[in-house]
């Protein structure tokens, strides 16, 4: 399994701990190896199953919104894992997670948004912009999901990385922004998808 992270800036001292509570909470009995984009020279990234990958920190909101351009770039490296999940840089692992937990038998595993799970389609902030590669049609839309951990497959993840990254540079070529950046992508794609193969978990997991 391989563990996507990244931290740019001062987004590094959240590293140790998430470290320690994946090791010893996700997946455990599993071997990961875990993949940092970082400008950081901290001693804590060298350890024998973390790879860095130099990334300057590029601001607010291009740290976030380029993230599947920095994987589909990586993809030679990354497609050598079985699976790949994403965590953003604040989140621990506060108790142990299975497979069973998540079921690896799906494509991709994605987790509701707390704030708008139950709640109408109408409420889901989508990117509504006609314009934009990646919005989603009124009246359209299954769930809202967070883009704070997410993964599955790695020839999976790293196609959906990979038209993503296409989608946001299109967008970012005609001056769009989507409204939630790499989440806006995200939501996008299992909607496009029509939900197939895609373990949506509970708000829980968050």
């Amino acid at each position: 399994v391989g563990i996507l992270y990244i931290a740019t800036g001062k987004y590094d001292l959240f590293f140790e701990r998430f470290y320690e509570s994946c090791e010893r909470n996700f997946l455990p009995g599993v071997s990961k190896t875990y993949y940092v984009w970082t400008d950081s020279d901290k001693e804590v990234f060298n350890k024998p199953n973390i790879q860095k990958i130099f990334l300057k920190k590029a601001g607010w909101p291009y740290d976030t919104m380029m993230r599947f351009h920095h994987f589909d770039d990586a993809s030679a490296v990354l497609s050598k894992n079985d699976y790949l999940f994403f965590f953003n840089a604040n989140m621990i692992v506060n108790n142990v997670i299975t497979d069973n937990d998540i079921d690896l038998n799906n494509n991709l595993i994605v987790v509701d948004h707390p704030h708008f799970y139950g709640r109408h389609n109408s409420l889901f902030p989508y990117e509504r912009n006609a314009r934009s590669a990646i919005h989603i049609p009124d009246g359209q839309g299954q769930y809202y999901v967070q883009g704070c951990f997410n993964g599955g497959k790695s020839e999976y993840f790293l196609r959906m990385c990979e038209v993503l990254s296409i989608a946001i540079s299109v967008d970012l070529s005609n001056n769009i922004i989507p409204i939630w950046h790499d989440e806006s992508a995200l939501n996008w794609w299992i909607w496009d998808e029509n939900y197939k193969s895609v373990k949506v978990l509970d708000p829980g997991f968050a």
